[in-house]
């Protein structure tokens, strides 16, 4: 993370990583971002906008 902050501005170092084993995906492929984040820690304290949702 340090290097991170070392290259990047203020507003663009994300305030925290979470790293998985492996994505939700539909039949072709694409991430399934609602499910996604709905599997994420405190995800109900979260409030996410989606495009074209």
């Amino acid at each position: 993370m340090q290097r991170v902050k070392s290259s990047l501005a203020n507003y663009k170092v994300p305030k925290q990583v979470i790293v998985v084993d492996d994505l939700p995906r539909n039949t072709m492929g694409k991430v399934l971002k609602n499910e996604m984040l709905a599997s994420l820690p405190a995800a109900s304290s979260r409030t996410y906008a989606t495009r074209g949702n």
